[in-house]
C-alpha cells in the first residue's frame, strides 16, 4: 500500500501552501482514512525554526485523500534546500495499517511564456551532463556515487545535473544538499519511474525520451498525475518538423550551429533549452564554462530558457 500513496502539493504562496496525501486505489469516506502530520521546515546548510501541523482527511470522493495547510512556507531552492518530514499513516476504522515518514521540499518550478521561474524569480537553466564530467578530474564526477560525493562543488558551480534514471541516493543528497537535477527517463517506463523521481525535491525536470507516438502522446495525462510537481521535458531535434506533444511543457532542442536554433520548431509556446553535446570528458569547471560559451554564442538568437551541454 506504501507504493500506491502519493504525496505532493498545490497551489503556494507567500503566506500558505497546500499540501496532500492520496490513496490512488481507494476511494474516501469508506472505511480507510488518512492522518498524519508535517514537520518543518528543516535544511542541512541553514537555520530553520520547525513547526508541526496537522494532514487531515478529505471525506468521501473518487480517491482517498488527505491534505494540510501550511502556513508561510519555506521553499526549496537550491540556495536554501530547505524540506518538511511528512508523517504518514492509513487508518482502517481505528487501526493504522500503513504509516510511512517521507520528505517533501516544496518548490515553485515551472514555465511562465518563454522562460522558467523558481520561487517567482526567473530561473535559467545551466545543466551538465552527468557523462560529460571526468571523474578522475579535479572535482569531477562521473557515477551517482562520485556525483553525491562532490555535490558542493556542483551546488557552488551553479550548475543542474543532466543524468540518466538517477539513483534514489543521488536524489536525496542533492535535494539536501541544494543542485537540481534534470533527469532523462525512457517514455515505456515513465509512469513508475515518475512517482519515484517525483519524490525528491532536486528533480524538477524530467526528460521522456523515445519514440512519440500516438500512444506515448495519450500518457501526458497519467503522466502529469504520477508527478505534479515536476515538469516534464521533451528532447526536439533540429531539421524535423515535430512539434512538441501536449503533455510536454519544456521543449531541449540540440544545437549544432551558429543560427537557426528556433527554425525547425517554428513558434512553439513551449520554453526552449537550447543543448549541445561536448566532445570528450572535461572538469566540472571547464563544462560549466562551456555552458557559459554557449549561452554567449545564442545571446542574439532570441530568449532561452536554459542551456545544457
Amino acid at each position: 500500500m506504501l507504493d500506491d500513496l502519493d504525496l505532493f502539493y498545490g497551489r503556494v504562496t507567500d503566506e500558505l501552501a497546500k499540501v496532500y496525501v492520496r490513496h490512488r486505489n481507494l476511494a474516501g469516506g469508506g472505511e480507510f482514512s488518512i492522518r498524519g502530520r508535517i514537520h518543518g521546515p528543516y535544511c542541512e546548510i541553514a537555520r530553520t525554526i520547525a513547526s508541526s501541523v496537522p494532514l487531515r482527511d478529505a471525506g468521501p470522493g473518487e480517491t482517498l485523500l488527505a491534505q494540510a495547510d501550511v502556513p508561510e512556507p519555506c521553499t526549496w531552492s537550491p540556495e536554501l534546500p530547505a524540506h518538511y518530514e511528512v508523517e504518514i499513516e492509513l487508518m482502517r476504522g481505528g487501526e493504522c495499517v500503513v504509516r510511512d515518514l517521507r520528505r517533501l521540499g516544496i518548490r515553485r518550478f515551472g514555465p511562465r511564456g518563454k522562460s522558467l521561474y523558481l520561487n517567482t524569480r526567473r530561473y535559467v537553466l545551466r545543466g551538465i551532463h552527468a557523462m560529460a564530467v571526468d571523474s578522475t578530474a579535479a572535482n569531477g564526477s562521473g557515477t551517482d556515487d562520485e556525483l553525491a560525493s562532490d555535490l558542493e562543488g556542483w551546488r557552488r558551480s551553479g550548475a543542474a545535473i543532466v543524468i540518466d534514471n538517477p539513483s534514489d541516493a543521488l536524489c536525496d543528497a542533492a535535494s539536501r544538499q541544494g543542485v537540481l537535477i534534470v533527469a532523462r527517463i525512457d517514455a515505456k517506463r515513465a509512469e513508475a519511474q515518475l512517482r519515484r523521481l517525483s519524490r525528491w525535491a532536486s528533480v524538477a525536470i524530467v526528460v521522456i525520451d523515445g519514440v512519440i507516438d500516438a500512444q506515448v502522446k495519450s500518457e501526458g495525462t497519467i503522466w502529469h498525475a504520477a508527478a505534479p510537481n515536476v515538469v516534464l521535458a521533451q528532447s526536439l531535434a533540429p531539421g524535423r518538423q515535430i512539434p512538441p506533444t501536449p503533455w510536454a511543457q519544456l521543449a531541449l532542442c540540440e544545437f549544432h550551429g551558429v543560427g537557426g536554433i528556433g527554425e525547425p520548431l517554428g513558434d512553439p509556446s513551449l520554453p526552449i533549452v537550447a543543448c549541445r553535446s561536448l566532445a570528450g570528458r572535461h572538469t566540472l569547471q571547464a563544462a560549466r564554462a562551456a555552458c557559459d560559451s554557449l549561452q554567449r554564442v545564442l545571446s542574439a538568437a532570441g530568449l532561452f530558457a536554459g542551456y545544457i551541454v
